[in-house]
């Protein structure tokens, strides 16, 4: 039996099992079912965590109303707009070939355009062709994965300035046509460049512990809800997850081969982080090592690195949480503050680290006054008791003197 599960980064374009997700397919409905909006529906997400995935099962999740074009923009031509425009033509062709459509109305894709020329032929003849060729009672529905690419082209200015604009008015001229849009939430501040196209943004989160459990097979809830600690609902480490339990049978075993095989992810995690997110998680990964039951919160945090040369004023602590709580890195609870994924909490652990400072000058400008201090001291002593002590030279009348000699 083959694995369907991904155990690998780089295979983001591999089908694999899909769960959850309504709240999103759900808005999404809306947005395909409201003509009246003429902007792009944009998911937004950090790496990895399910937003091909989410385009690919488009077809099946909306039925025969919507004809859904993917498109992964990094197999795509970017170099120019009439090289872009010519190759989702034939993205949609081939659409209509898979949905049985007739294209005796749609024009031939030629080989070549100029820009212009392309701009033109697109909206302008290709697009009515195809709307003929759906009928009125169907929509078409762009899907356009990692806009970034977008957003690079034009800011290289392989892609004209107005190429946002030029898709915006596409869809403000043909109601039958729509836009979905994924995009790394690193680059979410970056939607302005897209403007006027980009409209409402949803953001994908991690997996809840029941989408987590449809992901495996029935009679697996106990390793479902291991794999759910374990990684704290992360798409593609619950995928690795799933990959290593069906080869091992074995909850316990497969959550070690997943850490093993997402080191060098969470050592990326980490990297990204700030220094003050740092500190932060690697207070509460000693804090819950020390005491799993503890309740951690921003005072104790504090608490705990009094202890290192790297104290935090607790404004700053609270910044890092609610950074931390957004990129799910940390949950909140009545309880406190925890790692999502207990296994980011091993790696933390093990490789987590705070790197001593040097001494600030003014800390050692005192320990070096400290110790000439107590170094004379000393010796006034030594040489107090070496002048009271009974010697051999003979008594004399004269009284005892010290004299102390003092370096500058």
């Amino acid at each position: 039996m083959e694995n369907p599960y991904r155990s690998a980064p780089d295979d983001a374009y591999v089908p694999a099992p899909f769960t959850g997700r309504q709240p999103a397919f759900t808005r999404l409905y809306g947005y395909l079912n409201d003509v009246e909006r003429t902007q792009a529906f944009v998911f937004v997400g950090r790496r990895q965590i399910g937003k091909s995935a989410l385009l690919w099962q488009f077809d099946a999740v909306y039925g025969d109303s919507f004809v859904g074009v993917f498109a992964a923009l990094e197999t795509l031509p970017l170099r120019s707009e009439s090289g872009l425009l010519l190759a989702l033509a034939h993205l949609i062709e081939n659409a209509l070939i898979q949905r049985e459509f007739t294209l005796s109305r749609v024009p031939e894709v030629p080989p070549t355009l100029e820009n212009a020329a392309a701009r033109n032929w697109f909206g302008g003849e290709f697009l009515p062709g195809v709307f003929r060729a759906l009928r009125s009672n169907r929509r078409l529905i762009l899907l356009l994965d990692n806009a970034h690419l977008l957003i690079d082209a034009l800011a290289a200015g392989t892609l004209a300035a107005d190429f946002g604009a030029y898709l915006a008015e596409l869809l403000q001229a043909y109601p039958q046509l729509g836009l979905v849009l994924t995009l790394d939430e690193t680059r979410e501040t970056d939607l302005p460049a897209l403007q006027p196209l980009a409209g409402e943004v949803f953001r994908l989160t991690n997996l809840k512990l029941g989408e987590c459990a449809a992901l495996f097979p029935a009679g697996m809830d106990a390793a479902a809800v291991t794999a759910y600690r374990a990684t704290g609902g992360q798409p593609a480490l619950m995928q690795r997850f799933g990959y290593y339990l069906l080869q091992s049978g074995n909850a316990k075993a497969a959550s070690a081969q997943v850490y093993q095989a997402s080191v060098e992810e969470f050592r990326q995690t980490w990297l990204s982080l700030t220094r003050s997110e740092r500190l932060a998680l690697t207070a509460i990964s000693g804090l819950l090592y020390a005491d799993p039951l503890a309740k951690i919160d921003a005072d104790s945090i504090s608490q705990w690195l009094i202890e290192t040369d790297y104290p935090l004023d607790t404004t700053s602590i609270n910044a890092a949480l609610r950074s931390l709580e957004y990129r799910e890195i940390l949950t909140h609870s009545a309880s406190g503050n925890a790692l999502a994924a207990g296994l980011m909490q091993r790696w933390l652990l093990e490789n987590a680290r705070i790197e001593t400072p040097p001494m600030p000058a003014a800390r050692r400008r005192w320990w070096v006054i400290g110790t000439i201090v107590a170094t004379l001291f000393a010796i006034l002593l030594l040489v107090i008791a070496l002048s009271s002590a009974p010697g051999t030279n003979p008594a004399s009348d004269a009284p005892a003197t010290v004299t102390l000699v003092g370096t500058p």
